[in-house]
């Protein structure tokens, strides 16, 4: 079955029509995947990381990557929400931009085009010298029958300043975060393996649970790590693929061994499980070793020595009873 049409997801016409000829080829490839990655999914924003920017859109340098989204964002076509320490939240703006309605020179740079996204509408011959001074001064005009007071129309932008305040981007919570990242992981696994998209795991009040209670232990960096590990141990084995689901990746009995062997993995390289034995990306095969033991037994001492960051207070303190942690 051909993987084109059937899963696909909307841009809209007028990005083709109106705003593609002013950005560059890279700027273009990095909108379709925030578009990808947001309304392809249903969402209103997503994390996405530079790593994720530099796969998918075949670009090698980090430098690169930024200035093409930094042009995204002066034109007004993609907005960001960035975050100390974490990785920054896309949003699509759903206005595009007005371009002037001019031909372009074919020598015209990105930048030159880029240029008409932001400029000025032209003025009419007939128009006043207020008329004009009005426009240059980029003030949109008010209508007749709006119910703003004098100081709105003189200053309209006050009132997208209130309303910017008082509405802010949301922000979705950190479990949806997690899910949202389950379950791309496996649309991609479904994608790599010709399978039809699956629909993906909602976010129901077990579930939020259940994932809130990992988050309240382990950060999320650490809890994104174990759906890669288990998606790349399970993904291709037909019996443990059916695994690959909320309520066994987070169990609370088993979560504290996937974390340890998401660390051992991720030290190693992330290799990738072929025939039940780990494959390293030059081909070298790992030799199988026992799994991590179980962190609820008393008798186990798997997080001796470690720097595990536990957030909850009782959590650490009851491992450290236990003599499981420093």
């Amino acid at each position: 079955m051909s993987k084109f049409i059937p899963n696909s997801f909307q841009i809209p016409n007028a990005f083709v029509d109106e705003v593609m000829f002013a950005l560059s080829g890279n700027a273009v490839k990095a909108y379709l995947l925030v578009a990808r990655k947001t309304t392809g999914w249903q969402k209103e924003s997503d994390f996405i990381s530079i790593d994720q920017f530099k796969q998918f859109t075949g670009i090698n340098r980090d430098k690169t990557i930024y200035e093409i989204l930094k042009e995204l964002e002066e034109v007004g076509l993609i907005r960001t929400v960035k975050t100390a320490g974490r990785t920054t939240e896309f949003y699509l703006v759903k206005d595009l931009p007005n371009v002037e309605n001019k031909p372009v020179a074919k020598s015209a740079t990105s930048g030159e085009k880029r240029h008409q996204l932001q400029k000025t509408p032209p003025v009419a011959k007939s128009a006043t010298s207020g008329e004009k001074r009005h426009q240059l001064q980029k003030t949109p005009p008010v209508a007749e029958n709006a119910t703003a007071t004098p100081g709105e129309k003189r200053h309209p932008t006050k009132t997208n300043n209130k309303t910017n305040i008082n509405n802010p981007p949301i922000v979705p919570p950190a479990e949806q975060v997690v899910l949202d990242y389950l379950n791309m992981a496996l649309a991609n696994l479904a994608e790599e393996q010709g399978e039809r998209k699956p629909t993906g795991y909602k976010l129901t009040d077990k579930t939020k649970q259940a994932i809130g209670a990992r988050l309240a232990e382990f950060d999320l960096g650490v809890c994104k790590r174990v759906v890669d590990y288990l998606v790349s141990k399970w993904g291709r084995d037909p019996k443990m693929v059916e695994y690959l689901r909320p309520s066994t990746i987070f169990r609370p009995t088993n979560f504290g061994e996937y974390v340890v062997g998401s660390e051992r993995w991720d030290n190693k390289g992330r290799p990738e499980m072929r025939d039940g034995a780990w494959v390293m990306a030059d081909g070298t095969m790992l030799k199988p070793k026992g799994s991590a033991p179980n962190p609820a037994s008393k008798s186990t001492d798997w997080a001796k020595g470690r720097q595990i960051q536990i957030r909850n207070p009782q959590v650490a303190e009851k491992l450290r009873k236990m003599g499981m942690l420093k």
